[in-house]
């Protein structure tokens, strides 16, 4: 079986499940099925969805879980963001690729060079479409986006009013 037709299997049997990547999967059936052929970067891109675990095994992430408090706090939303779009998707782009592989370099150089300790718990970061409404106002809500990651939101303009690491100081700007 060719990788575009074990493409179109994948998509129409629901193993994608992530909206844009079923998209880009369409897309590329489309102008394999309008040219008769693909690029070769496009055919990368067949055989990296083809083939994608989503949550399975990769050796950075897996470290970085691992590792999760080695991360600077600064940093932590974009780790967390790359983890959950291994587990989501099962593959990355050639940039995020190298984000994972420079930051768990980064992470092995802090350590010394020492593994971590394999019977230490993995942490896994909470989904992103986690909404936990803790407080309400009129027009104010506080939810948690991921373990200790609350927001203040203003219902009226669906904006962001501010983010907090605890959910004490969260609820308290919402009361009047």
């Amino acid at each position: 079986m060719s990788g575009i037709e074990a493409l179109r299997l994948k998509v129409q049997n629901g193993e994608i499940t992530t909206p844009r990547t079923i998209d880009f999967a369409w897309s590329l059936i489309r102008q394999f099925d309008k040219n008769g052929a693909l690029s070769e970067k496009q055919m990368e891109w067949v055989e990296k969805i083809t083939t994608a675990v989503p949550g399975g095994p990769h050796p950075g992430i897996d470290f970085i879980k691992i590792n999760l408090d080695s991360i600077k706090p600064g940093e932590k939303d974009f780790v967390l963001s790359l983890i959950e779009q291994w587990n989501a998707r099962g593959y990355f782009s050639a940039k995020q690729d190298w984000w994972v592989s420079k930051i768990s370099g980064e992470i092995f150089s802090k350590r010394g060079g020492l593994e971590p300790d394999p019977n230490r718990p993995v942490v896994e970061p909470a989904p992103t479409n986690r909404l936990i409404v803790e407080a309400n106002s009129d027009a104010h809500v506080v939810v948690e986006l991921r373990p200790q990651v609350w927001a203040v939101i203003d219902t009226t303009t669906n904006t962001i009013l501010g983010t907090f690491d605890d959910e004490a100081a969260a609820q308290h700007s919402v009361q009047p």
